[in-house]
C-alpha cells in the first residue's frame, strides 16, 4: 500500500491510501482490522513513494536505548 500524509485546516492528519483519502479515525479503523499482526512503516519523500524499500530482517537489539 502506498500512503501520503497530509493535514487539514485543523492540523489533523489525513492519510491518502492508494489515492483515496481517509481521516485519522478512518485510518485507525482500517489498521485495527489487522490487530495481532506486525507492520513495517517506511517514511520517504513524496517523490520516492514509488520506489521499493530494502528490508533487513534481523533479531531485535535487546540493549537499552542510549
Amino acid at each position: 500500500m502506498r500512503c501520503e500524509i497530509h493535514d487539514n485546516e485543523h492540523n489533523v492528519p489525513v492519510i491518502d491510501m492508494d489515492g483515496q483519502e481517509f481521516t485519522w479515525e478512518e485510518s485507525g479503523k482500517i489498521i485495527v482490522t489487522y490487530a495481532g499482526w506486525g507492520m513495517r512503516v517506511t517514511f520517504v519523500p513524496n517523490d520516492e513513494v514509488h520506489r521499493q524499500s530494502s528490508v533487513e530482517i534481523r533479531e531485535p537489539d535487546d540493549s537499552p536505548p542510549g
